[in-house]
């Protein structure tokens, strides 16, 4: 859980020009996420559909994005995480993927 406390404080720090510390703190989360979700199958799917969202949002974060608002939510998420509070882990995966979607809507309409 330290590590998700840490990742949350670095994310926090980050600038909208901070996108290859973005990069490697947002995969530190995701490898985390796996380990703590214990299940090997959810997480090669996860997998799958990690990889082909994150190379639309590297390649359109800048027209529709503000990298600090997505490290805000990525930072909340592990912050959440780190508590042990399942309930509001819950609300700020929510509102990651409510602000991911939007993000998605804006960029192909």
């Amino acid at each position: 859980r330290k590590e998700f406390a840490s990742i949350g404080s670095n994310l926090r720090q980050l600038t909208d020009a901070d996108e290859t510390v973005f990069s490697r703190w947002d995969n530190r989360l995701t490898e985390l996420e796996y380990e703590a979700a214990q299940n090997e199958f959810a997480s090669k799917s996860m997998a799958l559909l990690h990889g082909l969202s994150r190379r639309f949002w590297m390649k359109y974060h800048n027209r529709h994005a503000s990298l600090v608002e997505t490290a805000a939510l990525h930072a909340n998420l592990a912050e959440q995480i780190c508590r042990g509070d399942a309930k509001s882990a819950a609300v700020a995966s929510d509102k990651l993927l409510d602000y991911i979607e939007e993000f998605t809507r804006n960029t192909i309409t």
